[in-house]
Parts: C-alpha cells; sequence; structure tokens
C-alpha cells in the first residue's frame, strides 16, 4: 500500500552536471512507487547553472526564487556558475570565503538557496502541506538550506515524517570545509534531531552522521537506475583506453601510482603508446594536462571536456578498464560515489587507487560486483599495478574479454524498496 503524498526538498532539481545531483532526480523518479503523489521544491533560477538532461519524471513542481551567492555570481559575471574554476579556488582569500559561505549562519542566507529562498520556500510548502494529503518530507544535503527548510516545516507541522539526506558530510574533517567544526556540529545537532532518521550514501558515512548527531542512520546507495545497466551495443574504443569520468579533488586523491607505472611500461616497450590512451571528462582537463606533461605522458591523454551523464556512461561502457580516485582515512571513511556503482553496471575492469587507509566497503563491492579488478593503495608494490595493466593491455590485445557479471548489480529501485518498502 502507498503511503500519501511526499514533499521532496531539493535545490538542484533538475541536477546539474554534477553526478551526486543526479540522486535528488533518481529519488523523485523512484518515489511514485512508495507515495501517491510527489512534490518537490526547487529553485526557480535555473538558468544560473548548467542543467543535466534527464529522463521525464512525474512530479508536481514547485519554483521559489533565491537571490544566494550562486545567482550573484551570475549576476555579476553573466556565466552559468555551475562549477568553479580551479584557479579562482586557489586565488587568496577564496578559501577562507568558501568556508564563510559553508558554515552556519551563512550557509543559510547565502549560501545555495539563500534567505529569501527559505522564506518564501516556507510559506509557498506550507500552503501546499495545509490542502494536500502529505505524510512525508525529504531535504537533501547539499545545499543545507534545504535542511533548515525542512527543519521550519517540521516545526509547524510536526506530524510530518521527516526524513533528512547526505551525499556528503556537512562538517568534513579531512577538506575542512568550515569554520568553528564545534559549533556547526551543535548546529545540526539541534536542526536534525526532528528528522526521523538520516539517509546516506555509505556505511563509513553512517557510522560518522549517527555518531555526531545521535539519529538513526540509513545507507541509501547511491546507485544508477536499474534501466542504466541494461546491456547495450556500444563499440569499444579502437585503442587500449583507460577513462576517468567526473570531478578531481587533488588533495585528496592520488593519480601518481598509475603515471608511475605507465611511464615504466613505456619505457621498457611493453605498452606501445601508439595504442595506449588516458580518457578524462570534467571539468579538470587543465589539471590533467598538467599531471600528464609533468610525467611526459601528454600524448596520450585525451580530454572530452564536459559530457552529459549519458556520454559519460557510453565513455564508461567503451573504456577497457575505468578509473576510479578514492580516499580514505580513519577519520571518515566511507567515499563512496555514484560513479563507483556506475563502474559495476558498465561490466568493465576497474583501477580503484585509493590514497589513505585501507576502505573494506570498497574493497567488498568490487570484489564482488567486478572480480579481477585492482584496488591499489599507497602501502602496496607499484609491480601490482603494473602487473595489473600489462594482463588487461594483453587481454585486450588478444580480445579476450571477461564476463565480471556475477550478481545483479545494485541499482537505484533496489535500494528505494530496501529503505522505503517497509516505511
Amino acid at each position: 500500500m502507498l503511503n500519501t503524498g511526499i514533499l521532496k526538498i531539493a535545490y538542484y532539481f533538475p541536477p546539474i552536471k554534477t553526478v551526486g545531483t543526479l540522486r535528488n532526480a533518481r529519488f523523485a523518479h523512484s518515489a511514485k512507487n512508495h507515495w501517491s503523489k510527489v512534490y518537490v521544491l526547487s529553485t526557480e533560477h535555473t538558468q544560473v547553472f548548467d542543467a543535466e538532461p534527464v529522463y521525464p519524471i512525474d512530479v508536481t513542481l514547485v519554483r521559489v526564487p533565491s537571490y544566494d551567492f550562486r545567482w550573484l555570481l551570475w549576476l555579476l559575471r553573466r556565466k552559468k556558475a555551475t562549477h568553479f574554476a580551479p584557479h579562482l579556488k586557489q586565488q587568496p582569500g577564496i578559501s577562507w570565503i568558501r568556508r564563510a559561505v559553508d558554515s552556519f549562519p551563512l550557509n543559510v542566507i547565502l549560501g545555495d538557496g539563500g534567505f529569501f529562498y527559505l522564506l518564501i520556500g516556507y510559506w509557498r510548502a506550507a500552503a501546499l502541506i495545509k490542502k494536500s494529503e502529505i505524510s512525508h518530507l525529504y531535504s537533501s544535503f547539499r545545499p543545507m538550506s534545504d535542511h533548515f527548510l525542512a527543519y521550519l516545516l517540521h516545526r509547524r507541522f510536526p506530524f510530518l515524517i521527516w526524513i533528512a539526506d547526505f551525499r556528503d558530510v556537512p562538517v568534513d574533517p579531512l577538506l575542512k570545509n568550515v569554520w568553528w567544526p564545534r559549533f556547526q556540529h551543535w548546529i545540526l545537532r539541534k536542526l536534525l534531531h526532528r528528522a526521523k532518521f538520516l539517509t546516506t550514501v555509505s556505511e563509513g558515512l553512517a557510522e560518522h552522521l549517527g555518531a555526531q548527531y545521535q539519529r538513526p542512520v540509513q545507507i541509501l546507495h547511491n546507485a544508477p537506475l536499474r534501466q542504466q545497466s541494461d546491456k547495450v551495443q556500444i563499440q569499444d574504443f579502437e585503442q587500449f583506453t583507460i577513462g576517468y569520468t567526473g570531478s578531481l579533488y587533488p588533495q585528496q586523491q592520488s593519480v601518481e601510482p598509475l603515471f608511475l607505472a605507465i611511464k615504466d611500461l613505456l619505457d621498457e616497450g611493453i605498452l606501445p603508446a601508439a595504442q595506449l590512451r588516458l580518457l578524462v571528462c570534467g571539468k579538470d582537463g587543465a589539471l590533467w594536462e598538467s599531471w600528464a606533461t609533468a610525467f611526459g605522458l601528454a600524448d596520450i591523454l585525451e580530454d572530452r571536456g564536459m559530457l552529459s551523464h549519458a556520454e559519460a556512461l557510453t565513455l564508461q561502457h567503451s573504456a577497457q578498464l575505468n578509473l576510479l580516485l578514492n580516499w580514505n582515512s580513519p577519520q571518515l571513511g566511507g567515499i563512496l560515489t555514484s560513479k563507483v556503482f556506475e563502474y559495476l553496471q558498465a561490466q568493465r575492469p576497474i583501477l580503484a587507487i585509493v590514497n589513505g587507509s585501507h576502505d573494506p566497503e570498497l574493497e567488498t563491492l568490487i570484489s564482488t560486483y567486478s572480480p579481477g579488478s585492482l584496488v591499489l593503495y599507497p602501502d602496496q608494490d607499484l609491480n601490482a599495478l603494473k602487473r595489473f595493466l600489462q594482463t588487461e593491455y594483453l587481454n585486450w590485445q588478444q580480445g579476450k574479454k571477461k564476463e565480471l557479471h556475477l550478481h545483479a548489480t545494485p541499482s537505484w529501485e533496489n535500494e528505494m524498496e530496501r529503505v522505503f518498502g517497509k516505511d
């Protein structure tokens, strides 16, 4: 039996060209299987960022103006502000400003959303709740304004069942993304005590959020929709191609082992440069170029720039090897992006280079759904990576295709059923 309506608060709807925000679209797409009516409250200033084309979603959409920091930059520059350029982030004072905008109270006054988004959003959502049968409230971080608006609505309508979703942690002990972390945690505990439970993307983040905010946490893996795992006839690349899709976090990730191994194999004549390619897409092409040039590997790099999600999925299915750059720490584990699950669905070998401590959750996923792949840590011998690359190259050269599929790979629909099917 379906629940009555649900109101989802999602500033990024439709999602922007960042794979994490596709979580909002997937939730809205599958919510119809668990609620009789789905409402989405989002910003009306969609011209500020590049939207990701998505499948049709049957929801009632409520748009709210948001005069925020991102809107202000767009107004001054008249350029879409989906991502901030890497050179801009490195300018003096920018790091300080970014921390300030990510910290309470600026994260709800000037951050994505802003004061008028809260004020008008509260008024429109309250009117909707009064006249409609809505039993559940769902909000997702980022941005923090979505959670703050949900908190205000729950104070007004305490009968609502509020679920607060986190695809990232708001106070990151590794990135050090906020000012006064203890104060930020205290504010979040005050807000989230009204939530029935939290949802997040991994066991590591669930452990961290539960310890910090004393709320039950359910894991809702950021898996793609089931339809994206359907096998399609995609032609392989003509060169041995290592593919990387998405953003870089250079202070956390390390691609150095891959470049060192490739350079050794090229120098030893084991891999011919003419048949080798590192294919990347996303906003960080200039950074990839600088790294490749530093290792003398600029000739094998191909940058496709910003692609749609569908184009990125095609690249993943066509590459001979998909590259995952992850990080992990005893302070915060479970950095599982949706790219992990997309790679699993592509059923191509995965090279996961983890910068930091061992990550049992990632290892289990890859060993279960992508046997024969490699998870590499800083304490491992580079020869293991060289042997892996050589083996995969020889398999490709000899036309050997490994069927990696052991179990049905995780899907968003299954994740939703596991968490909300019994709600």
